[in-house]
């Protein structure tokens, strides 16, 4: 199909209105000719009357197919994607491969996360790794911007564990000598009003490699979809711990409970910033983040279960170091 040549409501409107005009001008055309005798020498009045009844009712015709068309011209919504497309780009060196081409780029582009939230729970630390072993739960609710078409995209996974060298980690994977960093437990996305799906079979191990799958997802029109992910890992002493979104996200709300029993350390500013504690049941919330895109990151730090406590630029502890405290 031709972008560049779309057929939009407003020219079919414009193509019907001239066939009906063309047909009463005909009709009329025909009739004064059969009747032009009879209508000249005995009934003057009666065409006169006739012809000014045909003449209201074309103007009629017209107007109402001029109000048509400048209403559908300004409504582009209720057309197809390609005309809308056409609307966006109809310079005259816009071709239909680049046209197509930016299609399928305004396609994904189509849903955005209204809500995303991420729960990292600390378990266990582990001394003769270095490492804390979190469990995370993510939930991202999808809405598709599109009122008159699904959204559908494959959604792009990916977990880089850090480098551990210990002998406590799992080696073998199904006679494959490689270490075991973690485990992926869900992978689920939900349609609101229809039931869940469950995108992985069983408990997917993360090993020592990136781990990386992909996955379909489907929004209804002017729907939402919600969309789960929860694994855990071991996290090494030192190392950051990001959070990226793949689409532009309007609330990203990031908690760290710690359920070990011993003291957690994080840090907001790098391996050598001011230290958070956070005592056996704590918790902590990150800066909730606005308008957060896929070239944004969301980044702390895991520190030394045994880091003292360091000064502040201001040398005065931090509101959150005093609520985390207490």
């Amino acid at each position: 199909m031709s972008i560049k040549k779309p057929s939009t409501n407003a020219s079919t409107a414009f193509k019907t209105i001239g066939f009906l005009c063309l047909i009463l001008v005909a009709g009329n055309f025909i009739l004064l000719c059969t009747w032009y005798d009879l209508l000249v020498e005995q009934r003057y009045n009666f065409y006169v009357s006739f012809f000014a009844s045909s003449l209201e009712n074309l103007i009629f015709f017209i107007l109402i197919g001029l109000a048509i068309a400048i209403y559908s011209l300004r409504r582009p919504e209720s057309e197809l994607l390609e005309n809308r497309i056409w609307y966006l780009y109809s310079s005259e060196h816009a071709t239909d491969d680049s046209l197509h081409y930016n299609k399928n780029q305004i396609k994904k582009l189509a849903a955005f996360c209204k809500s995303g939230t991420s729960k990292i729970t600390i378990t266990d630390y582990d001394l003769s790794m270095n490492a804390y072993r979190i469990e995370v739960e993510k939930r991202y609710t999808l809405q598709n911007m599109f009122k008159d078409r699904d959204y559908e995209d494959v959604i792009d996974i990916s977990i880089s564990p850090d480098s551990i060298e210990s002998d406590q980690l799992e080696m073998n994977l199904g006679g494959v000598q490689s270490k075991v960093m973690g485990e992926v437990h869900l992978l689920q996305t939900t349609v609101i009003g229809e039931a869940p799906v469950k995108h992985n079979e069983k408990v997917i191990k993360i090993t020592d490699q990136d781990y990386k799958t992909k996955i379909g997802i489907r929004i209804p029109a002017n729907g939402t979809t919600e969309y789960e992910f929860n694994y855990w890992m071991w996290c090494l002493v030192g190392e950051p711990h990001a959070t990226q979104v793949l689409r532009y996200t309007e609330t990203l709300k990031t908690t760290i409970v710690n359920h070990w029993n011993g003291k957690a350390v994080i840090s907001l500013k790098g391996q050598e910033g001011p230290v958070e504690f956070l005592e056996h049941n704590a918790q902590f919330d990150l800066e909730e983040r606005k308008k957060f895109t896929p070239a944004d990151n969301l980044t702390f730090w895991w520190r030394d279960p045994d880091a003292m406590a360091q000064p502040s630029e201001d040398s005065s502890p931090t509101k959150s170091e005093s609520s985390v405290a207490n």
